[in-house]
């Protein structure tokens, strides 16, 4: 059963059962205040007719005439104190209240004859009648204190009857109510206090890391048995999902393990084939100068006894090996932008930009470039590579030119949230979408070197140098119309350039 059912059925059996109490309690209460009141007026009339044969004995002894007029009028109070007392219509007050209005009437009657004598008679005869009549009187009254003091004590003895009754029932209400509360305490103890103490017990055991405490049962069934149930359930599966968890941790844990070892071993190669690259790159400029330079001393001194064809691979052997010292150059340069790295430190994007003009100053009055710059912020990196990166991006866009077309380049820097985001665009013959990943990548050329010299590098060390400075780099271009080249760089300090 609902607690909240149980605890209505045992609230409306506590109103009726304090209700039919509270009936007989105010039934008693009204009895015995009829009794109490019945008995004060026993008080009042017995005063009275004390009072009325001490005024008759005065009348008798000491001849006083106004006693015949306080006698009446105590005898008109006493019928009205029996009247009120009749008035309280109890059966044991009219069984007795007949009898003493009864003698009271008769007293009444004796009272009038002394009077209708005093008045009539005369001499001896006048004295002796009323001697007979006052006999009768006193013996009367005599027997009217005798009828009204049986009543008083029949009364006093109804009043404590229903004192007792009233008290009785007090107490009787009184241990019924204590019954009732205590029932319902048992109750509320049984079903609710003792399964709440234990579900407490286990959210504690629960907060303090004890997953595998569980609700010890209880015989009450209702919602908190209910709740019992769910929460030994919850705490079953908080505890799988925990055995689960602690799998899946020591598993990622043992895989980031692998990616560690795997990273440093990369980290390791890669730093081994920079080292390879720049020594390599680096031993073989010399050997490349002294054929180049035989190559040529060959040509000046022997080139005359050529015919074409041998003039002709001369020509291509020296160009060939040109280009290769070109490569080396290149690729010793860019196996240097980790290895020989400088620190970052604050500098002016205006600095960095004038110092990249400065170098191509030669290409750009070559083919008279327009080079248009809008304000660069105040940066944190390599001031030589930012130079480069600068550099590179610029002399594509004035090396990649449409024929008969000036060369326009715009710079310019937007912030976006923590980093500035860098724009170079240029007015040349612009990029097609399918090369948009190849123009990063290493010696990739997308044009002979017979249209447009270089080496295929430039913007592999643009990527190189951004994602050095925790940035990145893209374009967005139109063939025929130009390209714009993005790349990003943070506002703050970024990682001291490692």
């Amino acid at each position: 059963m609902k607690i909240s059912s149980s605890i209505r059925i045992l609230n409306t059996a506590l109103a009726v059962v304090l209700l039919i109490a509270a009936g007989f309690v105010w039934e008693s209460v009204q009895e015995h205040h009829l009794y109490s009141r019945l008995a004060q007026y026993g008080n009042e009339i017995e005063i009275n007719c004390t009072e009325i044969s001490t005024l008759f004995t005065e009348l008798v002894s000491l001849k006083r005439e106004r006693a015949f007029e306080q006698i009446e009028k105590r005898f008109d109070t006493t019928l009205i104190f029996c009247e009120k007392a009749r008035l309280l219509n109890t059966p044991i007050g009219d069984r007795y209240l007949d009898d003493i209005i009864s003698k009271l009437s008769i007293s009444r009657k004796i009272l009038d004859n002394i009077i209708k004598v005093r008045k009539e008679q005369t001499g001896d005869s006048k004295i002796e009648t009323f001697e007979n009549i006052s006999v009768q009187f006193f013996i009367n009254s005599l027997m009217l204190l005798r009828s009204l003091h049986s009543a008083k004590n029949m009364w006093a003895d109804a009043m404590t009857a229903s004192f007792e009754k009233l008290l009785l029932l007090l107490i009787g209400f009184a241990v019924l109510l204590i019954t009732v509360l205590c029932t319902m305490a048992y109750y509320l103890q049984r079903a609710v206090i003792k399964p709440v103490s234990l579900l407490y017990e286990a959210t504690n055991a629960i907060a303090s890391g004890d997953i595998t405490y569980r609700v010890p049962d209880f015989s009450a069934k209702n919602e908190l048995f209910a709740l019992r149930e769910s929460f030994n359930l919850m705490t079953e599966n908080i505890e799988i999902n925990q055995s689960k968890l602690k799998v899946e941790i020591a598993e990622k844990e043992k895989t980031q393990e692998a990616l560690l070892s795997e990273s440093y071993k990369l980290k390791s190669s890669n730093e081994q084939l920079e080292q390879f690259a720049y020594v390599a790159s680096h031993d073989l400029q010399e050997p490349l100068r002294i054929i180049v330079s035989y190559m040529q001393l060959l040509s000046r001194r022997y080139g005359d006894k050529f015919d074409e064809d041998g003039k002709r691979f001369m020509d291509g052997a020296v160009n060939g090996a040109e280009r290769m010292r070109s490569l080396i150059r290149a690729l010793l340069q860019y196996s240097r932008l980790n290895t020989q790295a400088n620190p970052f430190e604050d500098i002016s994007g205006d600095d960095v930009l004038e110092s990249a003009l400065e170098n191509l100053e030669h290409m750009i009055e070559e083919r008279d470039a327009v080079i248009v710059q809008n304000g660069l912020p105040e940066l944190h990196g390599d001031y030589i590579q930012l130079t480069q990166l600068f550099q590179n991006l610029i002399s594509n866009g004035i090396k990649f030119q449409r024929e008969g077309e000036q060369p326009r380049i715009s710079v310019s820097a937007l912030k976006k949230e923590n980093q500035w985001v860098f724009s170079v665009q240029d007015n040349g013959i612009g990029i097609e979408k399918e090369y948009g990943e190849k123009v990063f990548k290493l010696f990739q050329r997308l044009h002979s070197r017979g249209s447009y010299e270089g080496t295929g590098i430039g913007l592999s060390i643009c990527q190189r140098i951004v994602e050095r400075h925790g940035g990145r780099i893209w374009f967005d271009s139109i063939p025929d119309q130009g390209t714009i080249f993005y790349f990003t760089l943070n506002t703050g300090e970024v990682n001291n350039g490692k």
